[in-house]
């Protein structure tokens, strides 16, 4: 079922809201409707974000459509001295830092998901923006589906975690490596202090994670960069 609240605007614009079936974080990814528009704004409900602001990350997105654009970017690095699923907490090397880092054949250790902004400020490097605030185009939504397999979609399922690194994989597999684009601005985040992303299993269930979706695409075929998108208006020096 489906309902739209009409709004007081001038082109008599509505908002529509879609009822999934079932409670699946898949269905972040799932459209019951034809999506109208190119992009697609992939929003939490405990973000706060300037109208202002998400205009300018609009504008970077038309600039690169095949980029996952947003402003909460993460880094993804082979950690070679942890056993799978820990989390060693010390700083990475350059190697495991940078593009296309992972593992030889039968080597030992971990993918490790870095869950704090401070290990990005720290590399100056990052391979994902998280969908929690994030443009994408409206094609990622149905290849969301028709890339994994039932198994890595059931895998999400039941850990309720890890779509948004699905999306990272299915996104830079079908570009060949676009890579994402962060944004940085200012916005309010109501879930920093008290979302799941502040347990203590957290890193190491999204490393685990990580580690499943290299096994399905075959690497870790994220690009790493270091760019980010500043608007000059809001920024105290040109």
């Amino acid at each position: 079922m489906d309902w739209a609240i009409p709004l007081s605007t001038q082109d008599l614009s509505k908002v529509t809201f879609e009822v999934q079936p079932t409670d699946s974080l898949n269905n972040r990814f799932r459209a019951l409707l034809p999506v109208p528009t190119p992009a697609v704004l992939s929003l939490d409900d405990d973000l706060v974000i300037p109208c202002e602001t998400l205009d300018f990350a609009y504008s970077i997105w038309q600039a690169a459509p095949q980029s996952l654009v947003g402003f909460t970017p993460r880094l993804v690095t082979w950690d070679g001295e942890t056993a799978p699923g820990v989390v060693a907490g010390k700083k990475v090397t350059e190697l495991e830092a940078g593009e296309g880092a992972g593992p030889g054949p039968g080597a030992a250790g971990s993918y490790r998901y870095l869950s704090s902004f401070k290990h990005v400020w720290w590399h100056g490097r990052y391979n994902m923006i998280l969908t929690k605030c994030c443009f994408l185009h409206r094609d990622f939504l149905s290849l969301y589906f028709s890339s994994l397999t039932p198994e890595v979609l059931q895998y999400i399922d039941d850990r309720r975690n890890c779509e948004d690194i699905a999306m990272q994989f299915v996104v830079a597999n079908h570009t060949r490596g676009a890579p994402p684009v962060w944004v940085q601005a200012r916005f309010t985040d109501y879930g920093q202090k008290s979302g799941i992303s502040q347990g203590e299993d957290h890193a190491r269930e999204r490393g685990a994670c990580v580690g499943r979706l290299v096994k399905e695409f075959g690497s870790l075929c994220l690009t790493t960069t270091s760019h980010k998108a500043i608007d000059a208006r809001r920024s105290w020096i040109w």
